[in-house]
């Protein structure tokens, strides 16, 4: 294990400084970013010719932004 789980040591864990990680941020920003589109892409795809002008909608991309 990588740190202990007792409840002082966790406290002092707590307490200390944080450090940001800019790069993760990046990477599961990215990551997020590609789930998006791929369910607006997918809805786009299964909606097919008949269902294509509410798939196109904006609250399709919202409920997928949502959704992820």
């Amino acid at each position: 294990m990588e740190h202990s789980h007792k409840p002082e040591e966790i406290r002092e864990r707590l307490a200390g400084q944080s450090r940001p990680s800019y790069l993760a941020d990046a990477i599961l920003g990215g990551i997020d970013g590609c789930v998006t589109t791929m369910a607006v892409i997918a809805r786009v795809a299964g909606a097919g010719p008949a269902d294509l002008t509410s798939a196109l909608s904006p609250s399709g991309a919202v409920v997928a932004a949502c959704w992820t």
